[in-house]
């Protein structure tokens, strides 16, 4: 009687032994077929990235070629002037005129005489990322124009090229180190007021919720308007109580300092991590604004080695006197 009692717990442990090792084994095989099926998936998501890379930038091959098959007509019969002017497009980077950028100052030698295309244009990693950062915010891609992007990042923004050039008929900062989106702008604005040629270029540090709430009513709002999700704009920790203006700095060193410019946390699709600001570059119109000092308390520090401390921050009660037509971000 013994020994069969002894028998049957044997069993007893024996069958439970198996069985722990058989939910073992189902458990290890779930977890490799998990990993598997992620794997895959990353694979897939980065085939998809590296497919759509591929067809921007064949669309702009073409598109390239196209301009420089029409330029070289236009030249083919053009009459010598016997002049050397100045070539109004950068050496690497497809540069328009049409947004008042004095594009012939930002190169020191490139010369009228024989235009150069870059035989290939390839999207810097930067306006992809810029692009996918806007997407994931689910913004409408109807509110951009991509005639004017840019990105002014080391690689596409050469280091010899100037910081400041003219536009409009004044100073411009280079934002060197971020990337634009061009942002469609309203022509008959534009027309009539003439903002590629008189107004000024300045940037307008701002939070994700009011970018969009400016782009889609093409409206700067002022401290206690209600924007169009519903919520209103409040006056940031550090910003001048009481204050219902519109602020701007014709430098982006300003308008990105913290006080302005929230910092956001971004994931891509490949689970690349990083700190995104935003800042809107806008046209603004000098005959309504008003040049004031900074305030945000820096007292002998430089904050931006072109432009003074005593100048460096404008507002406005003139919601209509701003015009956003790109919008900046940077990634860290």
């Amino acid at each position: 009687m013994t020994q069969r009692k002894q028998d049957r717990l044997e069993a007893i442990v024996q069958r439970k032994q198996d069985r722990l090792e058989e939910i073992a084994q189902r458990k290890q095989d779930r977890l490799e077929e998990i990993a598997q099926r992620k794997q895959n998936r990353l694979e897939e998501i980065a085939q998809r990235k590296q497919d759509r890379l591929e067809a921007i930038n064949q669309r702009s091959e073409d598109r390239l070629a196209a301009i420089y098959q029409r330029r070289q007509e236009r030249l083919r019969y053009k009459p010598a002037t016997g002049l050397e002017r100045e070539y109004d497009e950068s050496p690497t980077t497809s540069w328009g005129v049409f947004d008042g950028i004095d594009t012939s100052a930002l190169s020191y030698s490139v010369k009228k005489n024989e235009p150069s295309l870059p035989t290939r244009l390839n999207i810097c990693y930067h306006l992809s990322l810029a692009r996918e950062f806007t997407a994931s915010l689910m913004w409408p891609s109807t509110i951009f124009d991509t005639n004017f992007d840019r990105c002014y990042c080391s690689s596409c923004y050469n280091y010899k090229w100037k910081n400041v050039v003219h536009a409009g008929g004044w100073p411009y900062v280079i934002p060197r180190g971020w990337v634009r989106l061009g942002l469609k702008v309203d022509s008959v604005t534009a027309e009539l007021n003439d903002i590629w040629n008189c107004w000024r270029v300045t940037y307008h540090g701002t939070s994700k919720e009011a970018a969009i709430s400016i782009i889609k009513s093409r409206q700067f709002s002022i401290p206690g308007d209600q924007l169009l999700d519903g919520s209103f704009l409040a006056i940031r920790p550090g910003h001048i109580p009481r204050k219902r203006h519109v602020y701007s700095s014709p430098t982006i060193a300003y308008s990105s300092l913290p006080v302005y410019c929230p910092v956001y946390d971004f994931a891509t699709d490949t689970n690349e991590r990083y700190r995104v600001k935003m800042v809107l570059e806008c046209r603004q119109n000098p005959k309504l604004m008003h040049i004031q000092g900074e305030t945000f308390g820096s007292g002998s520090t430089r904050i931006c080695p072109y432009i003074t401390n005593d100048e460096i921050e404008y507002f406005t009660e003139a919601r209509a006197s701003l015009v956003a037509y790109g919008l900046l971000l940077h990634f860290e």
